[in-house]
This record gives C-alpha cells, sequence and structure tokens, in this order.
C-alpha cells in the first residue's frame, strides 16, 4: 500500500472513532415531578386569596437526587432519580395547587408579592423532613404559621407530620415510582391540614 494510502485511511479510521465518542448517548437518569392531589375540597367555594411563602426545605433536600431516609442518621441519594426542577419550585408549586383545590378554589398568591396584594391570610411554611424510608413510604415534617398580612400577626402555628404508605414496592431500579406518588399524596394531605386550619379559624373570628 502507497504511503498516501495508509495516511488516508488512517485519517478515516480517526474521524469514525470521534463521531462515535461524541454520539449523543441515551439519558440513562429518571425525572420526577409532584403531581396535584385531586381529593374533594374541604369547602364547597371560595372568594379566598391566599398568599403562600416563603417555603423553607432543610439543606439534604436541595441535591437534585431523590432522598431515601435509611435510619435516624443516615440517608441515601438515588443515582439514577431525579427531580426535574429544584424540589423547593415543586414543593411550593403543588402545596398552592393543592391548598387552591381543598379550599374549593381558593386564588394563591406565592411569596413575595407586592404589599398592596389582597390577601386574606398568609401561610409560612418550614419543613423539616420530606422524604421516603427504605420500603417507599413518605413522610413530610413541617411547622406552619397562618399571619395576617397586613399586620403580620400570627393568627394560628400548626405542625404536621404525616406517614403515608408507599403504594407499590420502590424496587431497586427506580425509586422515584413508588416514592414519588407517596409524596405526592404526603403533600397533599399536609395541604388539607392547613386548609382546615384556614377555614376553622376565619370561621372562629
Amino acid at each position: 500500500m502507497k504511503r498516501v494510502d495508509v495516511a488516508v485511511v488512517a485519517l478515516a479510521l480517526a474521524t469514525s472513532q470521534n463521531a462515535c465518542m461524541f454520539r449523543a448517548q441515551p439519558d440513562s437518569f429518571r425525572y420526577y415531578t409532584l403531581a396535584p392531589s385531586a381529593e374533594p375540597s374541604v369547602q364547597s367555594g371560595s372568594t379566598l386569596t391566599v398568599g403562600v411563602g416563603p417555603v423553607t426545605l432543610p439543606g439534604y433536600l436541595s441535591r437534585p437526587s431523590l432522598v431515601t431516609r435509611v435510619d435516624d442518621t443516615r440517608v441515601r441519594y438515588a443515582e439514577g432519580d431525579l427531580w426535574a426542577e429544584p424540589l423547593v419550585r415543586q414543593f411550593t408549586r403543588t402545596l398552592s395547587e393543592d391548598l387552591s383545590g381543598a379550599l374549593g378554589g381558593a386564588k394563591i398568591i406565592d411569596y413575595p408579592w407586592y404589599p398592596s396584594a389582597p390577601i386574606d391570610v398568609a401561610v409560612v411554611v418550614n419543613v423539616f423532613a420530606f422524604e421516603v424510608d427504605t420500603t417507599g413510604a413518605a413522610t413530610v415534617t413541617a411547622e406552619w404559621t397562618l399571619r395576617d398580612p397586613q399586620s403580620r400577626k400570627v393568627e394560628y402555628q400548626g405542625r404536621s407530620s404525616i406517614l403515608e404508605p408507599a403504594g407499590a414496592s420502590p424496587g431497586k431500579a427506580a425509586i422515584g415510582e413508588a416514592a414519588v406518588p407517596a409524596l405526592s399524596r404526603a403533600l397533599a394531605l399536609l395541604s388539607r391540614e392547613i386548609a382546615v386550619a384556614i377555614v376553622t379559624n376565619r370561621r372562629s373570628r
């Protein structure tokens, strides 16, 4: 083979190898979002405007991976099961949707809002845990406060600790397939507890 032919073949092989290296590989990750609840409301209709926020989550939930609680002092991050967007955004949005539904269609304004916004009650939520255990059961633990948006006076303080069983075995391949629906249901229960407190508090005025 002539020297020039050897050079041409070598160039062709190198080009082919580079093309293989830069060819798009399939995404092996699984991405999840929380789902709002379809549960019946705690009241038939509402003209309320509710301000939601700020909502704070603990730092260990700031990573994109789903979290499994192993024991009292250990958590495990799923390698292939990820939130499709920052969890605090999903949590706040889903809580707002669930709360609106639980209050019979109340208008929700997310924090921060303008001082002149016509809000009837403001809900501040501080989350301590939002995770599943090794069986796939979901836990949400949070303290929440109802405030008068103008005077900032605390009208009610509550604490929720909710355990929602997994609907199916989580398995090892896709933790999120069982975990995320359970977390969504637990979040819906939290929103209903807040909704009941809002309705009860306003009736007692």
